[in-house]
């Protein structure tokens, strides 16, 4: 029947349910047909909590974060040198080496505890970057200087490690480093010029621990500034020539690296710097502007650390006769996979890319590396 083009008042009852019919048919219609639209959209979206490449942009830095049941964090317990146990925290990559490794001795007088280690070895964004780029990874502690910064424990301690570190059955005991940042760059040192190893790695060193200039007597705060503020006057003829005895025994690379906002910059500018040149030892100084100290580990500055990895990973390779494992890439599950194509990548120019990827620790298509949004 045609549908009637009168006013509604002038149809007759069959032409108006006639009408109605037609025009309840055409709603339904339009609502299956408008559902099966949004249904399709919706599936091209990414979910809420899944941001798209490009909100994430290419600025944005990530770090990887590598599980325990790829790479698990393992106590270690050391016998050490006076009947004491040196504790560390080791990671390696999968797979029975050899490895290079990376010793890391923290900043400060104190201890750490074991739960400390452990937070650096699983959480620090440069200690993680290292193991996924082929890397077997230490992070140790030693006797606490507190009441003598001077005292020979610290370092005692520190032979027993990398004695033991050594003599790891995955470890390559020529390719041994050792990154120390502030008080752990003092100790770094001192291996040094102590023990063989493929080279050291320091961020912003001790190095008035180092010299001998602060010591049991003169060892706070206002002694630390009194230095920084004139080297000059409390580097003693004696003191100086007790350093480049120590300086000449120094056999290994140097990675020197600093900020600017840290005082003890000024008593390595003035006098420990010149004292290295002066002695012909092998190091590479990189300035990191308007970072604080402890940049290197990747607490403060994303794009620091990232810079502070990849300068460091490109200094380490020529000397080690190990170098880090082939690793392969592909988005992990979770963050990573939301930001990224499945693709792979390599080399440690990809290492912290943006978006997501990295060449994380693989074996085949097995993924052992997830990544996290941000440089902490």
């Amino acid at each position: 029947m045609p549908i009637s083009r009168k006013p509604i008042h002038e149809c007759t009852p069959r032409e108006v349910w006639a009408l109605l019919i037609t025009r309840t048919s055409f709603l339904l219609l339009s609502g299956i047909f408008s559902l099966l639209f949004r249904e399709q959209s919706c599936l091209a979206q990414q979910p809420n909590d899944a941001p798209s490449p490009a909100s994430i942009g290419e600025t944005q830095i990530t770090r990887p974060e590598i599980p325990e049941h790829i790479s698990p964090a393992q106590n270690l317990s050391i016998p050490g040198p006076d009947g004491n146990s040196v504790i560390a925290v080791l990671r390696q990559p999968p797979g029975p080496g050899l490895f290079p490794v990376v010793i890391y001795l923290h900043g400060g007088r104190e201890s750490r505890t074991l739960d400390q280690l452990r937070w650096d070895s699983l959480k620090l964004p440069t200690m993680s970057r290292f193991l996924a780029a082929g890397y077997a990874t230490v992070c140790a502690t030693f006797r606490s200087r507190e009441n003598d910064i001077q005292s020979p424990d610290a370092i005692r301690d520190c032979l027993a490690l990398v004695a033991a570190v050594k003599h790891l059955p995955a470890i390559d005991p020529q390719s041994v480093a050792i990154f120390g940042q502030s008080g752990g760059g003092d100790l770094a040192l001192k291996l040094a010029g102590a023990v063989p190893l493929a080279a050291i790695v320091i961020e912003e060193p001790a190095t008035v621990i180092y010299t001998g200039v602060i010591h049991r007597d003169f060892m706070d705060q206002t002694a630390v500034d009194q230095v920084t503020r004139n080297p000059k006057a409390f580097y003693t003829s004696e003191l100086k020539q007790r350093a480049q005895e120590n300086i000449r025994r120094i056999s290994c690379p140097i990675f020197f690296v600093h900020g600017d906002r840290q005082n003890i910059n000024v008593f390595n500018n003035e006098i420990f710097l010149p004292e290295l040149k002066a002695a012909g030892k092998q190091v590479t100084i990189v300035h990191y502007p308007d970072q604080g100290h402890g940049f290197s580990l990747g607490l403060l500055s994303p794009e620091a650390a990232l810079k502070f990895f990849k300068d460091c990973d490109a200094f380490l390779r020529p000397y080690l006769a190990t170098q880090p494992a082939g690793v392969l890439a592909r988005p992990a599950q979770g963050l990573a996979a939301k930001w990224t194509p499945l693709r792979s990548l390599s080399g440690p120019d990809s290492i912290g890319s943006p978006g997501g990827t990295h060449p994380l620790v693989a074996d085949g298509d097995a993924i052992h590396g997830v990544w996290c949004q941000g440089g902490a």
